[in-house]
């Protein structure tokens, strides 16, 4: 993918067949918290699944990582949600929480190839709306959450990083939620 902006011209790579595989609402910081985890509020953590290491086409760049967020439901008004990029290069505070970990040892048992897991969080509420992200409560209303994992290169010029979008079904963010319901 090529776009020119003015001066500069950014060509975009990465991979194409990042995926869907679960949705889990946890304490904020997984379980490696530590004491006043318990008082923080949960989030959602959609874990990603891609043959390619993402880190290594961010690292190649130069290019720093966001996420775009976004809900995508049919009929419905996008609203862009605040989301934490994944963890590349460091320890991963949702690696080894007991249901994310669950997902990512099923998917890797379930193919012979390299497989890279990615994690993403974002709050199931959110109700302090600034710049461009409003107010959303996906408790009330599920919604279908469309993610790209993308990055500019530095100055604007030469290679980014972008990845395909992947949904994350409101089916699956509603399961999320009723699932850690007392």
């Amino acid at each position: 993918m090529v776009f020119g902006t003015g001066c500069s011209l950014i060509v975009k790579q990465g991979p194409s067949d990042l995926r869907f595989v679960q949705v889990s609402l946890v304490n904020d910081g997984g379980t490696t918290g530590g004491q006043g985890a318990q008082r923080r509020p949960k989030v959602l953590v959609v874990t990603l699944a891609s043959e390619r290491d993402l880190s290594a086409d961010f690292e190649k760049t130069g290019a720093y990582p966001r996420v775009d967020a976004r809900t995508c439901s049919a009929g419905s008004p996008s609203v862009r949600i605040l989301a934490q990029f994944p963890h590349f290069g460091e320890l991963d505070p949702y690696e080894y929480a007991p249901a994310v970990r669950q997902a990512d040892d099923a998917a890797r048992a379930a193919t012979s190839k390299v497989i890279y897991f990615y994690h993403v969080s974002f709050d199931a509420k959110f109700d302090r709306a600034f710049d461009e992200f409003t107010v959303y409560d996906l408790r009330k209303d599920p919604q279908d959450v469309c993610i790209t994992i993308g990055g500019n290169p530095y100055l604007g010029i030469g290679v980014g990083v972008s990845t395909n979008k992947v949904v994350v079904p409101r089916d699956a963010i509603a399961a999320a939620l009723k699932a850690a319901q007392p």
